[in-house]
């Protein structure tokens, strides 16, 4: 476990001694699946990439 997995757990579970997670207050969460987010590779973009070494 790293410090980050630490943190999250007692945040998650004492939130009280080690403070609660900020709430969202953005309206909606974006659509992942629109454009501008994060990138998708497809499978034979990657053994294309890998077998070019």
């Amino acid at each position: 476990m790293n410090l980050v997995q630490l943190e999250m757990a007692a945040k998650a579970l004492y939130p009280e001694q080690f403070g609660a997670w900020p709430t969202y207050e953005g309206g909606a969460y974006p659509d992942s699946r629109t454009k501008g987010s994060c990138s998708t590779v497809s499978t034979s973009q990657m053994t294309s990439t890998a077998s070019s070494d």
